[in-house]
């Protein structure tokens, strides 16, 4: 399966994550919809997906934010992994949805 690197940043409510996939601009961008999360920041995050056509439309997601990183599984597939600049104390189970888009 097809990987990516890239980074998210969140104020806790809402995150944007980007990615490089075949020199273009690939973003998510979200918003949890379960619990309000301290903000972070990864600058190391992997995306992994099957096709470039999972990275498209709105899908939603679940996992978990925290000690030391994130683990996001989209509803179609794709994860999106990553470690945090400042852990949390706790992990934090979160739900909510994502919107892909290339430019």
């Amino acid at each position: 399966m097809p990987t990516a690197q890239g980074t998210i940043n969140s104020n806790g409510k809402i995150f944007q994550a980007h990615f490089v996939i075949d020199d273009i601009d690939v973003l998510g961008a979200g918003s949890f919809k379960s619990v309000k999360t301290p903000a972070f920041i990864s600058k190391k995050v992997t995306l992994t997906y099957s096709s470039k056509d999972d990275l498209s439309q709105t899908w939603d997601f679940a996992g978990a934010v925290g000690i030391p990183d994130l683990t996001f599984t989209f509803q179609n597939g794709p994860v999106m992994t990553g470690i945090l600049e400042a852990p949390f104390t706790e992990k934090i189970p979160v739900t909510g949805l994502v919107m892909w888009s290339w430019s």
